[in-house]
């Protein structure tokens, strides 16, 4: 009997953390999405804006590009690997002062609140990107 209550507690750790590890999976697969979402659709003369998201754990990145220099095009971010665990957030920014403006129009090249419009379609995936999360935890 000893036996069997060790094999369902050795199961249980394992189920524990592949829930665990979906959790993370599921929220690395939203975060990036609403990334990838919100710097497609930031407008881009220089591409200081586009290039200024940041994705980070638990708190803002606070990094701000400089101005280009004329001639300078800046890319997009790039989109890395990060170590995000069971209670633990993605945190999405953008520090330009001039980012709430772009959203609220001010450029002829984006749809006025783009980012509210990402952020409309992340929700409208929601379920698709739960259900990959769990496929790639194996659950």
């Amino acid at each position: 009997m000893a036996n069997d209550f060790r094999q369902f507690e050795i199961d249980l750790d394992a189920f524990c953390k592949k829930v665990e590890l979906s959790a993370a999976t599921v929220t690395k697969r939203v975060g990036f999405d609403l990334l990838g979402r919100l710097v497609g659709k930031t407008p881009v003369d220089t591409g200081r804006a586009r290039g200024s998201w940041t994705i980070a754990v638990n708190e803002a990145d606070r990094t701000v590009l400089p101005p280009a220099p004329p001639g300078t095009v800046y890319p997009p971010p790039a989109i890395g690997a990060l170590d995000v665990r069971l209670n633990e957030s993605l945190v999405i920014s953008n520090n330009l002062p001039y980012i709430t403006a772009l959203n609220e129009g001010h450029s002829q090249k984006a749809p006025k609140a783009f980012v509210e419009l990402a952020i409309e379609e992340v929700n409208l995936n929601m379920e698709r990107l739960c259900r990959e999360g769990i496929k790639d935890a194996g659950l």
